[in-house]
């Protein structure tokens, strides 16, 4: 892993454990992985900050758009990443973006979308 991957892990792994539990840091730190997710070069990068805002669960709803915009990211680790983080979310706005990548050419993509969806009738289920 190369320094420039590893400095820039770090930093990420930073802004989730400052920004973990404390609502006032979470909407500093969403906005930041919003801002990975969407501009880094790096689909590693990419992947982690998706990853990262589904460990923010529902505090992370404001990022379900972008989330749903990196279901049609190139890399299929990035798309898969995104599903399984609109799950973590629970967001039923995300259902027809993640019907539709249940049928992504790759199965992690397909496999994670379909996980998702499951997750996020669970949730429904639950609150009724």
């Amino acid at each position: 892993m190369s320094q420039q991957v590893h400095c820039g892990l770090l930093l990420l792994l930073i802004v989730v454990a400052l920004g973990c539990g404390n609502p006032r840091k979470v909407e500093h730190s969403v906005p930041s992985l919003v801002r990975t997710l969407k501009e880094d070069k790096d689909p590693n990068m990419r992947y982690y900050a998706a990853q990262s805002l589904g460990q923010f669960g529902a505090e992370a709803a404001s990022a379900v758009p972008d989330l749903i915009a990196a279901l049609k990211d190139e890399h299929a680790m990035v798309r898969m990443g995104a599903a399984y983080a609109l799950g973590e979310i629970g967001s039923a706005d995300a259902v027809p973006a993640l019907q539709d990548a249940s049928k992504d050419g790759e199965k992690q993509v397909r496999d994670a979308a379909t996980s998702a969806i499951k997750q996020i009738q669970q949730k429904k289920t639950k609150k009724k």
